[in-house]
C-alpha cells in the first residue's frame, strides 16, 4: 500500500470535522463494547447501528478497523511474552554463572549477592508473563482509546503541563476524536469498484500535472446520518496531492478502491489515501552486478561487485539517530535509502540486504548500549522503506540469509584494507547473486576449531557450516585473526603502492599493466572524482583512501610481485 498525503486548507470546514471525529470517536467505542467485550453478533450490532445512527459503508469501516487494533494488541502481547521469557532465560544463565562462585572465598559474598537479586529479578518477570497471560485469556484485551500514557496524567496533571483539569479533560476528548477510517469499497455486483474509492469518502479527478506529479481534485464526504440535514448530506473540499501523487493517479484511472485515513495533527487535519503502489517497470540487471547492504547500529556499509563478483568499490553512510524524535528518524532513514537506491538505479544494480530478525537480535543481546542503539534505528521500518522506494525507481531488492556475512567479510575481504562491514556488504552482495564463499585450508588450520578432525572442507555439509568453525575460531576478535598473518599483509599493502593489471575480455583479449598508485584505508568522505578503468566498464569513485581494486568487465586485480 501507499499513502498519499495532503492538508485540508479551508479552515471553515474544521468545526464540522471536529464533530464527526468526536462522532466516530464515540461510535468507535460503542461497537468495541458491543461486539468484543459483549460478544454480540456483528449482524445485529450492524442492524441497530444502520437503523439509527450511520451507513453500512461506515459501520464496515469502524469494524474493520477496530478488528485491525485488535489483533495488533495481541501481536504486541505475545512479543513481550517472547521478551519475558527471553529475559528470564538470560538471568537464569546469571545465576548458574555466580552460583559457580559460591565455593570462592574471595567472590562468595558477592556472589551469594548477585544471585539473589538475580532471583529477585527472575520472580518479576515472572508475575509479568502471568499478567500477559491473563490479557490474552480474557474476552478481549484491554485497550484505551485516547492512548495510556494520557489517562494517567490527569493523576498529576501540574507536573504534566497542564493549567488545569479542564485543560487536560479537552486534551483527552481530541485524543479520542483525532481521527478517522473509511475504508475502500471493492469490485461489486457489477465487477468495478465504485469511481473515487467509497460512498463514504470520493475523489473527483479535475487536474493532474505529469511533469511537477500534481494531482488536483475534490474530496466529497459523505457526514453520519446524525449530522445530515435536508440541504447539507456532504461536505466538499478542494485538495491537492503532490507526494507520491502518481500512484493514486494511476489508482483513480484504473478504479482501484481507495482508503482515506483522516488524522488530526496539532490544529489541521490531513488526508491520507491508501492505494495500491503502481509497479515501475524494473530496470536493474544482475548482469551489472549487485550493491551489497550491511545494516549497523552505527553506519551503513556499501558494497559494490560486478557481474563477475569482482570487488569494484565501498563505503559507509554513518548516522546518529540517539536523542532525535519517531519523525525526524523516519525522516533521516529515508534520505539514505533514497541514497543508496538512486545508486543503484544510476548503476542499473539489484540493491542486496539480509533477512534478519532484529526482534530476535535484540532481545538476545546482553548490551544495553547496544539495544538502545538497535531501537533507535528501527528496524523493522528499513526493509518496508527501501522495497518501497526501489520500487518507485524500478531497482530489484533481493533480500539473503546473513550467516557468517560478517566472518567471511574480515577473512576473505579485509586484506584489502576495508573494515569488516565493508567486507560483509561485499560479501552480501556476492551471495545475492549465487556466489559461493569457500574456506581455504590455510586460513583453516591457522585458528584454533572444536576438533582436529573438522579441519578443511566437510564436502558431505554446507560450506557455511565450515564458516561458523571458522567462526567459532576467530570469536569475532581481531586476536584470532592476527594469528594467520593478514595484519602483516594489510600494513605491507598500505607502506606501498600497489600495481594493477588490466585483462580484456573477448576475441581481441589482451594484457595491458598499469601502475596505479593505490592507498588502501579508510573511505570515511569519499570525493566526487571518477577514475574510468575501462571504456566499457563500470566507473569506481575514487577518494583519498582506495576503492576499488577490481573492475567490472575488465577485471582489475592486484598484480603479483615479480
Amino acid at each position: 500500500m501507499k499513502a498519499v498525503c495532503t492538508k485540508i486548507k479551508d479552515l471553515q470546514f474544521y468545526p464540522e470535522l471536529d464533530k464527526i471525529g468526536a462522532w466516530y470517536g464515540d461510535a468507535e467505542r460503542r461497537i468495541w463494547q458491543a461486539i468484543h467485550v459483549e460478544r454480540q453478533p456483528v449482524k445485529t450490532v450492524k442492524r441497530d447501528e444502520v437503523k439509527e445512527n450511520m451507513t453500512g459503508r461506515q459501520f464496515n469501516s469502524i469494524r474493520i478497523d477496530l478488528e485491525g487494533k485488535k489483533q495488533g494488541l495481541i501481536e504486541g502481547l505475545k512479543r513481550r511474552e517472547e521478551d519475558l521469557q527471553c529475559s528470564i532465560e538470560r538471568y537464569l544463565e546469571k545465576i548458574e554463572a555466580e552460583t559457580k562462585k559460591f565455593g570462592i572465598p574471595a567472590k562468595s559474598r558477592i556472589a551469594h549477592f548477585k544471585a539473589h537479586q538475580f532471583k529477585r529479578r527472575v520472580n518479576t518477570l515472572t508475575h509479568r508473563i502471568l499478567e500477559v497471560h491473563a490479557e490474552l485469556d480474557a474476552v478481549a484485551p484491554s485497550i484505551c482509546f485516547g492512548s495510556r500514557e494520557l489517562f494517567y496524567q490527569q493523576f498529576n496533571w501540574q507536573v504534566h503541563g497542564f493549567a488545569s483539569f479542564a485543560a487536560w479533560q479537552a486534551a483527552w476528548k481530541e485524543a479520542r476524536s483525532h481521527h478517522f477510517y473509511l475504508v475502500g469499497t471493492g469490485k461489486g455486483k457489477g465487477g468495478v469498484s465504485e469511481v473515487g474509492g467509497n460512498q463514504s469518502c470520493t475523489l473527483t479527478l479535475k487536474n493532474y500535472d505529469h511533469a511537477n506529479q500534481v494531482l488536483e481534485g475534490t474530496l466529497r464526504l459523505r457526514l453520519p446520518k446524525c449530522q445530515e440535514t435536508e440541504a447539507t448530506k456532504y461536505l466538499n473540499f478542494e485538495v491537492s496531492f503532490s507526494y507520491n501523487a502518481q500512484h493514486l493517479y494511476n489508482a483513480l484511472l484504473t478504479e482501484q478502491p481507495i482508503t482515506y485515513q483522516w488524522i488530526k495533527k496539532g490544529n489541521r487535519w490531513h488526508v491520507h489515501a491508501l492505494v495500491e503502489e503502481w509497479k515501475v517497470p524494473i530496470i536493474s540487471s544482475r548482469k551489472h552486478g549487485g550493491l551489497g547492504v550491511d545494516v549497523n547500529p552505527l553506519h551503513l556499509a556499501l558494497g559494490c561487485i560486478s557481474h563477475d563478483g569482482n570487488f569494484l568499490w565501498v563505503e559507509d553512510l554513518a548516522y546518529n539517530f540517539k536523542g532525535l524524535k519517531k519523525e525526524a528518524r523516519k525522516a533521516l532513514m529515508g534520505l539514505m535509502i533514497k541514497d543508496i537506491v538512486l545508486r543503484a538505479h544510476r548503476l542499473k544494480l539489484p540493491v542486496i540486504v539480509e533477512q534478519l530478525d532484529f526482534k530476535a537480535k535484540k532481545r538476545e543481546l546482553k548490551s544495553a548500549g547496544y539495544n538502545r542503539m538497535l531501537s533507535s534505528f528501527a528496524y523493522h521500518q528499513f526493509h518496508g522503506m527501501i522495497r518501497s522506494t526501489a520500487a518507485t525507481l524500478g531497482v530489484e531488492v533481493i533480500a539473503i540469509n546473513p550467516r557468517n556475512t560478517t566472518t567471511i567479510g574480515i577473512v576473505k575481504f579485509e586484506g584489502y584494507g576495508i573494515s569488516k562491514d565493508q567486507g560483509a556488504a561485499i560479501a552480501i552482495a556476492r551471495r545475492g547473486l549465487g556466489f559461493s564463499e569457500r574456506v581455504r585450508g590455510r586460513l583453516v588450520t591457522a585458528l584454533p576449531l572444536p576438533a582436529p578432525k573438522q579441519l578443511g572442507r566437510d564436502k558431505s555439509r554446507h560450506v557455511l557450516a565450515s564458516w561458523s568453525r571458522l567462526r567459532w575460531g576467530l570469536k569475532f576478535t581481531r586476536k584470532g585473526w592476527q594469528l594467520s598473518g593478514t595484519s602483516r599483509k594489510v600494513k605491507a599493502l598500505r607502506d606501498k603502492p600497489v600495481g594493477c593489471r588490466v585483462r580484456k575480455q573477448g576475441r581481441d583479449a589482451g594484457s595491458l599493466s598499469l601502475k596505479v598508485p593505490l592507498t588502501i584505508g579508510s573511505l570515511d568522505q569519499p570525493s566526487g572524482d571518477q577514475v574510468n578503468l575501462a571504456s566499457d566498464g563500470l566507473s569506481c569513485p575514487s577518494s583519498d583512501g582506495l576503492r576499488c581494486p577490481y573492475q567490472v568487465g575488465n577485471a582489475v586485480r592486484p598484480a603479483r610481485s615479480s
